[in-house]
């Protein structure tokens, strides 16, 4: 009984962690951290091959979203979608 607790708890921790982490990694494609916000996240990334993939996927799916209700609102410019997800919308908004 006591090894089941502790192995959901344990679950639970690592759970509360990844919310953390995909947390920050969305405000980090939407440019919303601040300088030391964005360099945990680049240092999380350099941590492992593992946190590369997993942001790899977390952007795929991310684009995907952003293309779906970017093609709901009747735009079709895939390039400007693409670019203001790899630049960051606010920046790539100011540089329009």
């Amino acid at each position: 009984m006591l090894l089941s607790c502790i192995i959901v708890v344990k679950w639970i921790i690592t759970m509360i962690e990844q919310n953390e982490i995909d947390e920050k990694l969305l405000a980090y494609l939407l440019d919303e951290l601040d300088d030391v916000g964005r360099e945990e996240v680049k240092a999380w990334l350099e941590e492992s091959e593992g946190n590369k993939e997993y942001f790899r996927e977390f952007q795929r799916v991310y684009l995907e979203f952003q293309w779906g209700v970017y093609a709901r609102e009747g735009k079709s410019d895939f390039n400007l979608l693409r670019m203001s997800c790899l630049y960051g919308y606010g920046q790539f908004k100011n540089h329009q």
